[in-house]
């Protein structure tokens, strides 16, 4: 589901590229686009029908509360599209998000809405399907050689979306599009300040996850962090397969969140898309420490180059399975 969702964006992507490249347009871009509103709102709608989908216990309220915000944020999209009215307001609002940044949203830009109206739908569905979440599901990949094929497609899908977004093989040419998105052979900093990030981040992360089980109970504490574990014993094992995850998800999710829309929306509004993006199982404390994590690879890319915040993500990934197999060797 997420990949085809995927899919979907990077045609309307293409399309608006093409769209904005020539004078006049057409009308398929709203069209199009309203269908991702409009499956949010099916998606809310479900929820709000069927009591049973919503899930028992003291977190359905909660639940049902975040499908009425869900209800009326893919309506308040869809007249996003449809209308010119609001997005002045929308500009505001990332202005006031990325006070102390400079960002080049721009209201008018068929480019710069359809990243807007993605990234709030994005960030509702995700949270909605977080809380809604009842138990942790298994990994779909256990293996090199299942695992490969789909960590190194995503990759191929975040680099691919983030060139067409900011306009490849229509408003700039490879150099252009590398420049814009903060792309460079690494230097002598960005190996440096890369791997300082990623050792800093470990300890910060390391530190706040000793407080967290310290002022929870031993069985809840399990539960929130059963399924980073579960990903790391599946994957830990060749440790081959845990340096091709640490490589393929450091250069493909910061060359779109860090290198193409960081620029746009400001440091504040990626990493919450950052977030949401990797809620896969419930709201714990953990969306609190990687915002944090998000934050530091943001800052990266500010003071130095997206190259920069992809080595240090991809040395943040690998150290727990570094440690992992040097335990091993014990």
């Amino acid at each position: 589901m997420a990949g085809a969702a995927l899919l979907y964006i990077l045609l309307l992507t293409a399309i608006t590229n093409f769209e904005a490249a020539r004078p006049g347009g057409t009308r398929s871009l709203p069209v199009l686009t309203a269908l991702v509103p409009v499956a949010l709102l099916v998606l809310m709608l479900n929820s709000l029908l069927n009591g049973e989908s919503i899930g028992p216990g003291g977190d359905a309220s909660l639940r049902m509360l975040t499908a009425v915000a869900g209800l009326v944020s893919a309506l308040a999209t869809i007249g996003l599209i449809w209308s010119d009215r609001p997005w002045p307001w929308v500009a505001r609002a990332v202005r006031l998000a990325s006070h102390f940044e400079q960002v080049s949203f721009n209201p008018r830009s068929s480019v710069h809405r359809l990243a807007a109206v993605v990234l709030i739908c994005a960030i509702v569905a995700l949270s909605w399907q977080a809380l809604s979440a009842s138990a942790i599901e298994e990994l779909t990949f256990v293996d090199a050689v299942g695992a490969a094929p789909q960590l190194l497609a995503s990759l191929l899908l975040h680099a691919v979306l983030a060139s067409l977004g900011v306009g490849w093989l229509t408003r700039r040419d490879w150099a252009a599009v590398k420049q814009r998105l903060g792309l460079r052979w690494p230097r002598r900093t960005d190996w440096l300040a890369g791997l300082a990030a990623a050792i800093s981040l470990h300890l910060i992360v390391a530190l706040a996850l000793a407080f967290w089980q310290s002022v929870t109970e031993p069985s809840a504490f399990e539960s929130q962090v059963r399924g980073a574990r579960m990903l790391l014993e599946n994957l830990s094992s060749p440790l081959l397969l845990g340096a091709l995850l640490a490589m393929s998800v450091g250069v493909g999710e910061e060359i779109l969140f860090r290198g193409a829309l960081q620029p746009i929306f400001g440091l504040a509004i990626s990493s919450l898309l950052f977030v949401a993006m990797h809620l896969q199982y419930s709201f714990t404390p953990a969306a609190l420490i990687l915002l944090v994590v998000s934050l530091g690879f943001g800052l990266l890319r500010t003071r130095y180059s997206t190259t920069a915040a992809i080595i240090a993500h991809a040395a943040y990934n690998a150290i727990p399975f570094a440690l992992s197999g040097m335990a091993a060797f014990r």
